[in-house]
């Protein structure tokens, strides 16, 4: 099977994780700025447990004890984070941060799941690279539709979303492979 049978089979799933990694990006700026700095990156860590959560109910995988109590930890940690008393006017701004929760899982389970079901070797390799193009065609639509094309003339734009793309890209072993 070749490059182009991977590109075939990987397309529109990377399509799909590509936007919503724009969506989660959209959804974690909007969470600062509404909920704060504290909630926010709260969603993004216990999306972990949704992220761990999934493979093992969709894949049948079996999870330690260490990483059952770990779970617990972290869903009693948000919860003592909750009940934190708040005022009327905060009491929605946990929306952003459950989406954000949703949305990061539902990402890093989709691209396992893309990983274990549709790729070969080569396309494992390659599927950072085409949700990371989708990601870039998907800013430039929604960039073009805002009207906002002198930020796509930006260097720092361009500068700055190849380095995003490399830093997601290269823990994952990717890069150089």
């Amino acid at each position: 099977v070749g490059p182009g049978a991977d590109l075939q089979a990987l397309g529109v799933p990377a399509a799909l994780l590509g936007t919503l990694f724009v969506l989660i990006f959209s959804i974690s700026g909007l969470s600062v700025q509404r909920a704060g700095v504290a909630r926010t990156t709260i969603a993004g860590r216990m999306s972990l447990v949704l992220t761990i959560l999934g493979p093992v109910l969709l894949f049948n995988e079996g999870i330690g004890v260490g990483t059952t109590l770990a779970i617990a930890l972290a869903i009693a940690g948000l919860l003592l984070t909750a009940l934190v008393p708040e005022s009327r006017q905060e009491k929605r701004s946990w929306i952003l941060p459950i989406l954000l929760i949703l949305c990061s899982a539902m990402a890093d389970i989709g691209v396992s799941a893309v990983q274990r079901t549709l790729a070969t070797e080569s396309g494992t390799r390659i599927l950072p690279t085409l949700c990371f193009g989708a990601s870039t065609a998907v800013s430039m639509l929604l960039l073009t539709a805002q009207q906002r094309w002198a930020e796509l003339a930006q260097r720092r734009t361009w500068v700055g979303g190849a380095a995003l793309g490399c830093a997601v890209t290269y823990p994952l072993g990717v890069v150089g492979v």
